[in-house]
């Protein structure tokens, strides 16, 4: 997040690099976060959770951007 709680955050990480597909039991997948904790989301296919993962990082970067953009003026 860049903005947490009206404070700017100066260093943030890309969700592609602190989130990763890890299979479950019963054949279920689930995106897993840096550190072990997983999502609340189950998915039957690895591909997904992939793109789940891809959505996620796409959100981010135009959040990013539009955030970016709003500070300058």
């Amino acid at each position: 997040m860049l903005e947490n709680k009206g404070q700017l955050a100066t260093e943030y990480k890309k969700v592609e690099d602190i989130v990763e597909v890890t299979k479950l039991d019963e054949g279920k997948y689930a995106v897993t976060i840096e550190g072990g904790e997983s999502s609340q989301r189950t998915f039957f296919k690895k591909s997904e959770a992939e793109r789940f993962i891809d959505k996620s990082g796409i959100a981010q970067s135009l959040n990013t951007d539009k955030f970016l953009s709003q500070t300058k003026h």
